[in-house]
This record gives structure tokens, sequence and C-alpha cells, in this order.
């Protein structure tokens, strides 16, 4: 089974930038443990559009349960240069991730204000289930879709 895994970005906002500090590692403590969850259940393949965050960190660890579960990993680029003015560091992490995924699907070639609605959209077509991290409210345009298109959502804070 497959799903699809969004955050609505609210670790951005965080005082703390070194990821291996509080509140960060306890951030992707949780997903983990939501990863571990999602393969108890049965998933197998996930989506994430590697935004820098909650998604790039998803992709990470998803890289790094491969060595014990037989998992996929699939991106979906919401345009070509997503990581354009990223830092270096991040920018490495992020093409480092595309190597490694199992597909990455570039779903606009240049940026417009959908095209990150059209990955989330394009993810979910492809996947069984949505994995929600944040606040529901902040994600009010996926759940419309997701519920049109009968998909189960997880909502994990």
């Amino acid at each position: 089974m497959t799903c699809t895994i969004l955050s609505d970005g609210s670790e951005l906002q965080l005082a703390c930038k070194n990821e291996e500090e509080r509140p960060v590692l306890e951030i992707k403590k949780k997903i983990l443990g939501l990863l571990e969850s999602l393969i108890y259940e049965g998933y197998e393949e996930f989506w994430v559009n590697c935004e820098y965050g909650i998604p790039l960190w998803t992709a990470e660890l998803i890289c790094a349960m491969k060595k014990d579960y037989d998992l996929k990993l699939h991106i979906a680029v919401p345009y070509e240069e997503q990581s354009t003015n990223w830092f270096e560091e991040q920018r490495d992490r992020y093409f480092s991730l595309h190597q490694k995924a199992d597909s990455v699907k570039f779903v606009n070639t240049q940026f417009h204000s959908g095209c990150y609605q059209e990955a989330e959209q394009y993810m979910l077509m492809q996947s069984n289930v949505l994995c929600l991290l944040g606040t529901p409210q902040n994600h009010s345009h996926i759940i419309k879709i997701a519920n049109k298109m009968k998909k189960a959502i997880y909502f994990s804070s």
C-alpha cells in the first residue's frame, strides 16, 4: 500500500535551526514512530514533496529504513527549481535523496501559485492514504481533495 506524507510547514517556524537539538530531534522521532506504525499497517511505498523540513526528514528516514524494510520512496517535485534558494547543505541532501528515490516526478517545470497543491494532488492520486502532519485546518485544500477521492486520512501532530 502507498501513503502520501505532507506537512503544514509549521516546523519551519521553530527558533531552533540545529537539527541535532530539541525540538527538531523530537519531531524526527515522531516521524520515525509514524513510519513504523504505517509499515506495521502494511504501507511500503511513500510519497513526499521533499520540501525542506518534515518532508525532507521523512525521505531521509525512509531511505535509512530501507536497510531493514522493503520500502519505496517516491518524490513529487512541485517545480524544477524547488531547491534553488536553499542553503548548499540542504540542496545536497535534497539531490542525494533524488538519487536514492525509487522515482522522482517533476509535476511542473516552473513555479506558479498552485504548483505545491498540484504536487500534493498528484501524490494523493498515487496513494491509498494521506498522512498529514501539523494542524488539520492548515491542510484544508488537500483534505477536500482526499475526501472527494475517498482516501483515508491520518492526522499526526
